[in-house]
């Protein structure tokens, strides 16, 4: 019991409160003490394929109790947790693998390499639990700024630190009954769910996707008193018809993934939950920042103030910090926060001064809001989710017929940002959607396919992306 382990997070719940539900998921509910021991048998069937401390295993389930509890399992035997998301393709899939060296892929049923779990899990009530602290347990993935996969190296600790930050900043504790709406191979999901288990706290799965109004009937039924939900989810529920605000009894609507407007607050506040909180964080580095309900009032304009824990800096392209109301890029440290990351060839990059730079930039006035200005990587926000179009190139790029591409998004009121590719090439659209349909998962895929003859240039030579932008815009009607 004096692990540091992840897992012994779990272990001391079922020992302190064995009877408590823990986990719900439709008309399924699972005691603390259930899901330890379902979490000492997953180990053991971890051990089982031969896996031991170090060894790394993706993990590409939908939205499961399994699923949940996989990311105490991993980590109870000193494994190092690879989230891969079970929507994409098996070429997706195999190049999270393959960079980052996973000896197993559980799930992924469309992949011949994948290994399912079994209908039966080995009857074991005993695990050793793996030394925690400093030990790595989490590769959390992004695809970097070139499209390439990179990881992050988050170790028992920062996890630990991240889940007493939200406990601190956002109020968690464990009379809540936190509802999962979103994916838990995101760093949202995988955060939230574990850091409700961690505070002995009710966790409810709700698997996604789901109607806006199967959603306010499931999150209703089931009591929920929190959730997160991405921008583009919010503006759904909006539009649902009933009394207002539609979840009252919420005492916290977590937001998080791009930027709303003050305009678009009030409406959320209005007709969802008056108790909206904006969250600012990265999968890789975790929180940075916190926007409580009353800062809406007059700061919705930014993500708020740093989060329990972090320190926030805003510094030029030498490292040197800016004044306030500058702009310059964001960078952050904290007990939570990795510095260390993995690219796709294996090499570890890190920030000597324990600095993690998520590629934002941003700006910070004298009380300590913080405004986001751009994102210094490329990358497009389509319903709270990265996508990098560095990536997108590459696939579409390997389509026979296509000698030039390029992927742009354009605002979008309904998810944020929209997905755009304009090809130079003989190549048809009917093609050129199959190629992707193929090659990506559905919410990577553009939603227009632009055939043209050459791109624009800026007077430097370089392709006008902008320009790409603006004529994107005009033909979605945006």
């Amino acid at each position: 019991m004096t692990s540091n382990n992840l897992a012994s997070l779990i272990q001391q719940h079922a020992i302190a409160r064995p009877g408590k539900v823990a986990i719900e998921l439709g008309d399924t509910t699972l005691t603390y003490l259930e899901i330890w021991q379902r979490i000492v048998s997953l180990s053991q069937w971890l051990a089982d394929q031969g896996c031991v401390p170090g060894s790394r295993i993706a993990v590409a389930l939908p939205e499961t109790i399994d699923h949940v509890l996989m990311q105490f399992a991993v980590p109870a035997i000193g494994g190092v947790y690879i989230p891969v998301d079970h929507r994409w393709s098996t070429n997706e899939q195999q190049a999270a693998i393959s960079s980052f060296g996973a000896q197993l892929l559980i799930g992924g049923d469309h992949n011949t390499l994948a290994t399912p779990l079994p209908e039966t899990l080995p009857a074991t009530t005993q695990v050793e639990l793996a030394p925690g602290d400093d030990q790595d347990w989490l590769i959390s993935l992004s695809s970097g700024s070139t499209g390439r996969p990179t990881g992050a190296l988050v170790t028992h600790r920062h996890m630990r630190e991240r889940f007493i930050a939200q406990w601190v900043t956002l109020g968690f504790n464990i009379e809540d009954r936190f509802a999962l709406v979103t994916p838990l191979c995101f760093g949202a999901g995988r955060s939230f769910s574990m850091s409700t288990l961690a505070a002995g706290a009710t966790l409810i799965v709700a698997p996604p996707p789901m109607a806006p109004e199967a959603v306010v009937d499931y999150l209703t039924s089931h009591r929920a008193s929190a959730t997160f939900m991405v921008p583009t989810l919010l503006r759904r529920l909006a539009k649902v018809t009933g009394k207002k605000p539609l979840l009252p009894m919420l005492r916290r609507l977590l937001l998080s993934g791009e930027p709303t407007s003050a305009s678009e607050a009030r409406v959320f506040q209005a007709d969802i939950c008056p108790n909206l909180i904006g969250y600012y964080a990265s999968s890789e580095g975790g929180g940075i920042s916190v926007l409580q309900p009353d800062d809406f009032t007059s700061h919705a304009h930014t993500v708020g103030q740093a989060a329990f824990g972090v320190d926030i800096d805003i510094v030029d392209h030498h490292d040197v910090p800016v004044g306030d109301n500058e702009p310059g890029r964001l960078r952050y440290r904290g007990p939570g926060v990795t510095n260390r990351l993995l690219d796709a060839d294996g090499r570890l990059q890190q920030d000597d001064d324990g600095w993690f730079y998520p590629g934002d930039l941003a700006d910070r006035d004298s009380d300590g809001y913080i405004t986001l200005r751009s994102r210094s990587k490329d990358v497009i926000v389509r319903s709270g989710i990265n996508i990098y179009p560095a990536e997108l190139e590459r696939v579409i790029s390997s389509l026979d017929g296509v000698s030039q591409v390029v992927v742009v998004g354009v605002p979008c009121t309904a998810r944020g940002e929209s997905v755009h590719a304009w090809v130079v090439g003989a190549v048809t659209v009917d093609a050129l959607e199959a190629h992707c349909k193929q090659h990506l998962a559905r919410y990577k895929q553009p939603e227009t396919f632009h055939l043209t003859s050459h791109m624009p240039l800026t007077p430097a030579g370089k392709i006008d992306r902008q320009s790409l932008r603006n004529a994107s815009a005009t033909n979605a009607g945006n």
